[in-house]
């Protein structure tokens, strides 16, 4: 073994040299894990020398680091040039994925559907970090804006780059900020689809209580009252079932929501969001409401449905007619046309008009926004039991002279 001034230099059987020195941060160790090998043979010695000559210099100039930090460094590297080549679509299937969880069953289909038919194809294969402002406007400039359906697929590509920045914190600045800014700023409008062009309109209680009475067939009536003096959603609604009552503490329990038709059902969705499930006191007004119908249209079984199909008992009925009977019942009245959204506005502008606090207000609706816990707790029952008895005894006295008593069908679910 030839021991140069610095380092060793072995002569192997092959006829190859191997080089290696002592750790400088290891002085004074004799042990083969306090020594740095050459990562390769060298097939001519002064190949072996030159090496340890660099080695050397590195040392002594403060410049050497040890294979631990080479290696980290390389993995690092290696993580930067992953994160480099992360393409829109890979990243979009991270956020897709955490939306997912904390969506509604409903709301996660909508975005999917915007992101494949909007998003993906344009930017879906690019990689996120090369996107630049300058392209998103292009984009932009790709939509026709006069035409309705594009403002969801661009608040879902912003809010999107803007998860990458503060959530995932794979880019460091949102490049679609600007540009969707200055589209907004410039005057132009970004159309909603149809239904997001509906301005709401709720109903007084007088229209509330005429509609109740006009809309057929009779078996949503409690529809309207529960949509409109609870502001239940249509989703809540429908999957609203025998078991969702307690007669004995009088409570209405909402803590899942249906979504979709046909193929797309999904009967036992979580509600909304976490803050929609809530634990309601049934206003004395309402009880013989709902004990009329559960005699005379609910399904049958402790978890009968409230509003069954009336094709298949099983199956919630489609919102669709509901929508439609709602439009025909509305025309007889002469009062403009009104969907299940306006009546949760509707029960929403009855207890303002109340004088009941907003965040009671929110807390009866399940907003979000409500900071009131979701638990039923005492205080919770006190405001909500006042807020929505005070609402139910309006009800009655604007019902009052009214003939609000069903005819009942003799056969259960007759009419429904």
């Amino acid at each position: 073994m030839a021991t140069s001034h610095f380092g060793r230099i072995l002569r192997l059987k092959s006829g190859r040299y191997r080089a290696d020195y002592q750790r400088p941060d290891m002085q004074g160790i004799e042990t083969r894990a306090a020594r740095i090998t050459a990562p390769q043979t060298f097939a001519v010695k002064e190949a072996a020398v030159s090496w340890l000559a660099k080695e050397k210099a590195a040392i002594d100039s403060g410049n050497w680091k040890s294979p631990e930090q080479l290696a980290e460094e390389a993995e690092e590297a290696a993580r930067l040039a992953e994160a480099d080549a992360l393409t829109f679509g890979e990243f979009a299937e991270l956020s897709l994925a955490a939306r997912k969880d904390r969506h509604s069953t409903e709301t996660y289909r909508k975005e999917l559907s915007n992101y494949n038919h909007w998003i993906k194809p344009y930017w879906g294969d690019k990689p996120i970090k090369a996107i630049t402002p300058q392209q998103v406007t292009a984009w932009l400039n790709t939509f026709d804006l006069t035409r309705p359906g594009y403002k969801r697929p661009l608040e879902l590509f912003n809010a999107m780059m803007n998860e990458a920045v503060k959530d995932f914190e794979v880019i460091e600045k949102n490049p679609a900020e600007r540009p969707i800014y200055r589209l907004r700023k410039s005057g132009k409008k970004i159309h909603a689809t149809k239904s997001q062009r509906h301005e709401a309109a709720p109903l007084t209680m007088n229209e509330l209580i005429a509609l109740a009475d006009k809309i057929t067939p009779p078996c949503l009536r409690l529809w309207i009252l529960l949509g409109g003096l609870l502001g239940l959603r249509a989703g809540e609604l429908r999957g609203l079932t025998r078991s969702s009552f307690d007669w004995d503490k009088q409570l209405l329990t909402v803590d899942r929501a249906t979504t979709g038709v046909g193929k797309t059902l999904d009967a036992d969705a979580a509600p909304k969001t976490a803050t929609s499930f809530r634990v309601l006191p049934i206003p004395p007004a309402l009880e013989s409401e709902i004990k009329r119908h559960l005699e005379a249209f609910a399904a049958f079984g402790k978890d009968g449905l409230l509003f069954p199909s009336p094709r298949d008992p099983e199956r919630p009925r489609d919102t669709t007619g509901i929508g439609q009977a709602m439009r025909r019942a509305c025309k007889r009245l002469g009062i403009e046309p009104r969907t299940s959204h306006d009546l949760r506005h509707s029960a929403a502008s009855l207890l303002a008009e109340a004088g009941i606090p907003a965040v009671t207000v929110q807390a009866i609706l399940g907003h979000a926004e409500s900071s009131i816990t979701r638990r039923y707790t005492h205080a919770f029952q006190e405001q909500t039991a006042k807020a929505l008895n005070g609402l139910g005894d309006a009800f009655t006295t604007a019902a009052s002279g009214r003939d609000n008593v069903l005819k009942l069908p003799t056969q259960k679910g007759l009419s429904a």
